[in-house]
């Protein structure tokens, strides 16, 4: 694998290259994420899929930036198809990655097919079923305030010691997946990044988390799967956005209002068109790391037979 760093209008992106003969597949990771999440699955097809997996602005090991949002991400893949060189291309892309690459394609014909991996949004007013208009504002408004709370309650930076701690707590959980030990190092530390003082920074910083969710009320993802031509698989899981259960009787109502809607867009979906395809995962919503041995089978397959 090696990591280059790309010029655009959001700042030097890092784009890590996995050689191999069939793709290119371009991988997009989740919100507060990184291109990391992919190694389970680049470790399973090194060879077998040329992979390009991208770390967004203010993620990773890519440019820091004030605001960021999936408009911006959208943008930004056919930015890297021209930089790259990349005359016909698949996009898969995890949650946020999986928004992005559905919108990206909708614009953009050199990409050829999409693997949306649990990207459902985080609840547009055209999903809370059973729910009145008024209900259905207020839920979206509820989200927002407890995700930007969630959000601004973060510590910035931290000592070296609280990075640390947290570094191997995070790393020993995800030594309990289907995971090896180097992967779970690389996942675990790469949203930390060190200063010149000697502290600890978290990656995303709150303003680009911030930026990115609250935009994610505004993108109708419907409107957009009904424009692609491409062949597209989307995945849904078993436990999806906006979250699992938490606890809050109103909270939870307005996600089961909103997994009713995703269930009943998709089902719809796959219902009219023929390109698009369902695949249900029995895994939470960390599908990369939870499950890379399935997730890595249906990209080799998907991308071979797209040819």
């Amino acid at each position: 694998m090696t990591t280059t760093q790309v010029e655009t209008d959001f700042g030097q992106i890092a784009v890590t290259e996995t050689p191999g003969g069939a793709g290119p597949l371009l991988l997009l990771h989740g919100l507060t994420r990184s291109a990391d999440d992919w190694l389970p699955i680049t470790s399973r097809l090194a060879g077998r899929l040329r992979m390009l997996a991208v770390d967004f602005p203010g993620h990773g090991r890519s440019d820091d930036i004030d605001r960021f949002d999936w408009r911006d991400g959208a943008a930004l893949v056919s930015t890297l198809i021209d930089a790259l060189h990349l005359d016909r291309v698949f996009v898969a892309g995890h949650s946020l990655g999986g928004l992005v690459a559905t919108v990206a394609a909708a614009d953009d014909s050199r990409i050829a097919g999409v693997v949306n991996v649990d990207g459902h949004g985080a609840g547009h007013l055209s999903q809370f079923d059973g729910l009145t208009p008024e209900e259905a504002a207020s839920g979206m408004q509820l989200f927002k305030d407890r995700s930007l709370e969630a959000f601004d309650g973060m510590e910035a930076e931290i000592t070296a010691a609280q990075a640390a701690q947290e570094i191997d707590e995070m790393r020993r959980l995800l030594l309990t997946l289907p995971l090896i030990h180097e992967e779970a190092d690389a996942v675990a530390r790469a949203a930390y990044q060190d200063t010149a003082t000697g502290t600890v920074r978290r990656r995303p910083s709150a303003n680009v988390t911030s930026s990115i969710y609250l935009s994610l009320s505004e993108l109708d993802i419907d409107a957009y799967y009904r424009k692609l031509g491409c062949p597209v698989i989307v995945i849904r899981t078993a436990t999806d956005a906006p979250g699992e259960a938490s606890g809050d009787p109103e909270i939870d109502r307005l996600i089961a209002a909103v997994n009713r809607g995703i269930d009943r867009q998709l089902d719809a979906l796959v219902r009219e068109r023929s390109n698009i395809v369902l695949r249900p995962f029995s895994c939470g919503h960390g599908v990369t790391l939870e499950a890379p041995d399935e997730l890595a089978e249906l990209l080799g397959e998907f991308v071979v037979s797209s040819r």
